[in-house]
């Protein structure tokens, strides 16, 4: 079961990228739009493609029950091992020997992540595929920042240096496409343009709140780092 599964999670974002296949078209000059993969099926039109969108739901089926289990394994981890089941541990290490007991989620997340590729791939334009890549990188890149996951330190810093590479990368290609959609990029400008200033006065509303409005959560605050407060807290 362990190696089954560790070849599952490691073709896992190929599995869910071939699944979507009949979802990914391109649009061609003349507005049609057909197939990536498949130039003469045009999309969403009764024949062949809609046999082939039928055969991607039920493929979908696969990488999706993957992600049910695997939630499933997560959800009664605790409980197996308080019951001392080795067995379990040992059948499905894929999921909990890489990364610390308390980051086992870490493993969910990865997966959902792949999912997200193969799923940002059926967008319509390469603006949009390059925009939302970057934006699920990213996000993986701050929870790796984060939580560091891994068991291994030396895994958690090739996590982050990985996964800014592949944001480095999308960036780059960003300059290589040629259907840029410059209105969905002015309207993104503008929203980005606004978070940001709209923040600033968050952060100032926070720092009073946190600083001079909550209250302390200690009524005596004790400290031994010199020779009279240690004695004084003695007294005390």
């Amino acid at each position: 079961i362990s190696s089954i599964g560790m070849l599952f999670m490691a073709f896992f974002v190929t599995i869910s990228i071939t699944t979507f296949i009949p979802f990914q078209c391109v649009r061609h000059p003349n507005g049609m739009w057909t197939v990536l993969q498949f130039e003469s099926q045009i999309c969403w039109e009764e024949g062949n493609h809609a046999m082939m969108v039928a055969s991607a739901c039920v493929a979908a089926l696969m990488p999706l029950s993957f992600l049910a289990v695997v939630t499933y394994l997560l959800r009664v981890f605790p409980q197996r091992m308080q019951d001392g089941d080795i067995g379990f541990l040992s059948s499905y290490s894929f999921l909990f020997a890489r990364v610390k007991p308390e980051m086992r989620w870490y493993t969910l997340a990865l997966l959902i992540r792949n999912l997200l590729v193969a799923l940002v791939l059926m967008a319509p334009t390469a603006f949009w595929q390059i925009f939302l890549m970057q934006c699920t990188f990213v996000v993986s890149l701050c929870c790796s920042l984060f939580f560091r996951p891994w068991a291994v330190t030396a895994a958690n810093v090739l996590d982050v240096i990985g996964t800014s590479l592949v944001l480095a990368l999308f960036t780059l290609s960003a300059f290589f496409t040629d259907d840029s959609d410059t209105e969905s990029l002015a309207i993104l400008a503008l929203v980005a343009s606004i978070a940001v200033v709209a923040l600033i006065p968050v952060a100032i509303i926070a720092t009073l709140v946190r600083g001079y409005l909550r209250p302390k959560p200690f009524t005596w605050f004790i400290c031994h780092h010199k020779a009279s407060s240690g004695a004084f807290a003695r007294l005390l």
